[in-house]
């Protein structure tokens, strides 16, 4: 920055012949474009810059040589911007750890001063990449959308990592409730669809928009009788469910049952979800 100039001049016969100053007598300044060049590219060993371009015009020039200009100079590192990483949404479970899908990678490399030095991408001719294994956090474990899942454990490596730092990178993902929901067509069992003498099943389905699975179990069964059914009648050959799947429960009656409605309320106990953080009551028809 600034503009190139000569010092000012002074009387003949005054300063002394090397304090760099023309002699008011003369004509003399400055012609050219002003360059500037950093003795190394490489952030470690950048320590000065020379300048050059310009260079003496004027009745006078002769009478002078034009000394080289140093200046202690220093460069920054670049900041990378990492990118192909992406956090899933997820069950609520109480706690902030997020799962990444992708492959952590910087952006495609540039040619050097074509840039912006902001854009956050590599230079062409330079050896750097990412490493390291990538860690995701939620901003928060509360049920929403849209929250701040912040990356860490990534770091750069190559030869010219020294020139460039790395912007840990952040996305959004949501934190969601488990809920299940049952069609209304498996709620209403006949006799006729009976997966064996004994036992019956019911589907159920639990809700979009969120990733993991959770084991049920029987909560409650009601109403209660002495030859109804118990939660000691309930096994699970689908369990853990998985979100957007399909699972099933196995309901097994006793030949002495007597009722024909019941409500069941199933719990998330394990998986995804704590202990008695998802239950959902079915009423179910045999």
């Amino acid at each position: 920055s600034g503009t190139a100039a000569l010092q000012t001049a002074e009387a003949a016969g005054a300063g002394t012949t090397s304090d760099g100053k023309p002699y008011s007598v003369d004509s003399v300044s400055l012609t050219g474009t002003a360059t500037g060049a950093y003795n190394s590219k490489d952030v470690a060993s950048a320590t000065t810059v020379t300048f050059g371009g310009v260079s003496l015009t004027g009745t006078g020039n002769g009478n002078y040589t034009l000394t080289t200009l140093t200046q202690s100079a220093a460069i920054t590192a670049k900041a990378l911007t990492e990118t192909g990483l992406t956090a899933n949404n997820k069950i609520q479970d109480g706690g902030t750890s997020a799962t990444l899908t992708g492959t952590a990678a910087l952006q495609s490399a540039e040619a050097p001063g074509a840039c912006n030095t902001s854009d956050g991408k590599p230079y062409t001719g330079d050896t750097v990449s990412v490493t390291g294994t990538p860690t995701g956090t939620f901003a928060s474990s509360g049920v929403g959308t849209g929250i701040a899942v912040n990356i860490t454990g990534l770091s750069l490596t190559g030869a010219q990592a020294g020139d460039y730092s790395l912007t840990q990178p952040t996305t959004t993902a949501n934190i969601v409730n488990f809920s299940l929901s049952v069609a209304p067509s498996s709620l209403s069992l006949s006799r006729s669809t009976r997966n064996n003498p004994d036992i019956y099943q019911i589907t159920l389905t639990p809700s979009s928009g969120a990733t993991g699975s959770v084991t049920l179990a029987c909560a409650t069964v009601s109403p209660t009788g002495s030859n109804d059914l118990t939660c000691g009648e309930f096994s699970f050959p689908n369990s853990p469910i998985s979100v957007g799947t399909t699972g099933q429960v196995d309901v097994t009656l006793s030949s002495s049952q007597t009722r024909t409605t019941y409500t069941i309320t199933f719990e998330g106990t394990s998986g995804s979800v704590s202990n008695n953080a998802t239950n959902v009551s079915l009423q179910v028809t045999f």
